[in-house]
């Protein structure tokens, strides 16, 4: 989604940074939303245009993750993201801003700061790694993965409140 708390300026920021030293990388933008207009300045202004492709909800998330070698969340509010549930599923580690509850599931190793300048260069370099080392890539995928699987254990918020309060 294009919009204000998914801070698509820090992604497009972190791929112009990352374009410095690895003129090969492709990124893909995903979604629709009110910033779709300013997103395309910033592409123009970055000169990213070609280098980023921004794709519409007309494409389906899964057609996108198939083609992603990681998955970067930049936004500045969250709790967990369905993108990164849906991310780890179809085998992509995520770097994420350290935001709402995707710590539960994203190790520190990639997490980034919510500060927009500390975000981009974090990112980058973060992105950076496991673009360069499989090994690393795989490795995180594996880690939230189990992290994944551990929260998935836990009962719901439905369970719990039905443990806790149902008996009354």
């Amino acid at each position: 989604r294009m919009a204000r708390q998914k801070a698509p300026e820090v992604f497009l920021a972190m791929a112009h940074r990352l374009r410095a030293d690895h003129d090969e990388l492709r990124f893909i933008m995903h979604g629709d939303g009110e910033l779709a207009s300013w997103v395309d300045d910033l592409l123009a202004a970055y000169d990213l245009d070609g280098v980023v492709e921004r794709r519409d909800s007309s494409i389906p998330v899964d057609a996108t993750l198939d083609e992603a070698h990681v998955l970067v969340v930049t936004s500045y509010n969250e709790g967990l993201t369905l993108t990164t549930l849906e991310a780890i599923t179809h085998g992509v580690p995520v770097i994420s801003t350290d935001v709402g509850a995707q710590s539960d599931i994203i190790p520190e190793r990639a997490l980034v700061s919510r500060n927009v300048h500390r975000a981009v260069r974090e990112a980058a370099q973060k992105v950076s790694r496991v673009v360069t080392d499989e090994n690393a890539r795989a490795q995180l995928w594996r880690d939230e993965r189990e992290a994944e699987k551990v929260l998935l254990a836990r009962p719901s918020a439905s369970e719990w409140f039905m443990q806790e309060v149902g008996s009354w």
